[in-house]
């Protein structure tokens, strides 16, 4: 269904599976950070929930993957934007979850339109560009919304010093992103910015509440899970389906199932109570309107 991949998409793809995927192995240090594996039958239970949530993902996202991958926009930006805020009054945040994660989400497929509508294709089966109306109408709504909360954010910018380097990096990305090709700014974004950022806060938060943690020996394991998952997912995918569909596939679906579980638990549970907060001990955070 689709062309075949050039050398830079392809080194874009790997990227995304050997940097930034990985960077969600830090659930299991946070799940014991949480409360949810202290015990080895904890860590079982956790393990086993985690798996059936990502499998009902990729179950859902078979049946029904236009409103799936739809809905995994949406949620991404969410986790995006959540990712990148540093403001904590409520305007503020806004502003910056929308204009954050809506790089990806929105800008990637509105500025590359012809290159992004292919992925789509083949990510959900349609067999029509019309059965893509809801996913695209989710993109332009997006786009509207960012271009109003990116006139807010140069207000408060403005106003506020602790807001310009954040914005002056959400500009920085949008350029890089309008002129690289959408594989390869979407690989920029999700392994240079989201995922180093991820594993920064999440480290300080989790050795600010017990620095017994083994969070490394932790991650490892969970990253070496991840890309053997990923290996007999390729392995088992039918021969009738070109390689390049096969990865694209295996990567974004395989993104998509994994990201559900891992905004419960980093967004829903330990963002509230560990990176939302400044810590009880030492300096606080530099956070601004």
């Amino acid at each position: 269904m689709m062309a075949g991949f050039d050398l830079l998409a392809m080194l874009s793809l790997a990227a995304v599976v050997m940097i930034g995927m990985p960077h969600g192995a830090m659930d299991g240090a946070v799940a014991i950070t949480t409360g949810h594996a202290n015990t080895p039958r904890q860590m079982t239970g956790f393990i086993l929930r985690y798996l059936a949530l990502t499998a009902l993902v990729v179950v859902v996202w078979m049946v029904i993957p236009i409103f799936t991958l739809t809905m995994f926009m949406l949620i991404s930006l969410i986790h995006f934007g959540l990712g990148d805020h540093t403001a904590n009054k409520r305007l503020g945040k806004t502003v910056q979850v929308i204009c954050h994660g809506g790089l990806v989400v929105g800008l990637i497929p509105a500025v590359h339109f012809a290159e992004v509508e292919p992925i789509f294709l083949t990510l959900t089966g349609a067999v029509h560009i019309s059965q893509l109306q809801p996913l695209w109408g989710l993109i332009i709504l997006i786009n509207g919304v960012m271009v109003i909360a990116g006139g807010i954010y140069a207000v408060l910018a403005v106003m506020n010093r602790g807001l310009r380097r954040r914005f002056a990096e959400w500009l920085a990305l949008l350029a890089a992103i309008s002129l690289l090709p959408p594989l390869t700014g979407f690989a920029l974004y999700f392994c240079c910015v989201h995922t180093p950022r991820h594993i920064l806060a999440v480290t300080r938060a989790i050795k600010a509440h017990d620095t017994e943690t083994r969070i490394l020996p932790l991650t490892i394991a969970f990253t070496i899970a991840t890309w053997i998952m990923a290996a007999v997912t390729l392995m088992v995918t039918p021969s009738s389906i070109e390689i390049d569909d096969a990865v694209l596939r295996v990567v974004f679906i395989g993104l998509a199932a994994l990201t559900v579980p891992h905004m419960i638990l980093v967004d829903g549970v330990f963002r509230p109570k560990h990176l939302d907060r400044p810590p009880t001990k030492g300096p606080s955070h530099d956070h601004h309107a």
